[in-house]
């Protein structure tokens, strides 16, 4: 289990436990036909709630999707790998957002430039400044906000979070 510091489009922070433990069914939730009405939703793939590609490189096709707490306090982005096991699993939990405003895209293979290179903050000692990925990530927005970038890094067996934008 870890600890990450969430922060979302400059809003409130809060430090989370995250861990690949499959969430319990009555914690989390589809969102809600209202809260998936947005017109910016309909020039996106399933609504921008739900992609599918090879996240971890296996050849297969695994799935993403973006769900509301059942007390609609945060937003969890979810992954499930298609390698046999249909294992869902939590990548991330964002407190404090506007959920109806969130959502996800595939981010195909390629290079990325973090938000350092952009010089939207200033670049700490060794971060990095650009991402260059082999296999599809997951790229979760706030709509015309912050982008996140998550890759399947195989070394560690872990998504790693990197911020395109702020």
């Amino acid at each position: 289990m870890g600890i990450s510091i969430i922060c979302f489009a400059l809003t409130a922070c809060a430090l989370e436990k995250v861990s690949e433990l499959e969430p319990r069914r009555n914690e989390w939730q589809p969102f809600s036909a209202k809260e998936s009405d947005g017109n910016w939703r309909t020039k996106y793939a399933g609504k921008a709630l739900k992609i599918v590609d090879d996240f971890n490189g296996d050849g297969r096709m695994d799935e993403a999707l973006l769900l509301i707490s059942t007390n609609n306090s945060s937003l969890g982005l979810f992954a499930v790998f298609s390698n046999g096991t249909e294992k869902q699993f939590l990548v991330e939990k964002f407190a404090n957002i506007k959920i109806p405003e969130a959502g996800i895209v595939v981010a195909p293979p390629g290079e990325y430039l973090t938000t350092c290179a952009k010089a939207y903050t200033k670049c700490a000692p060794g971060e990095k400044r650009s991402i260059i990925l082999l296999t599809s990530g997951i790229e979760i927005f706030e709509f015309e906000s912050a982008h996140i970038l998550f890759y399947w890094d195989k070394n560690t067996g872990a998504f790693i979070k990197e911020w395109l934008s702020d």
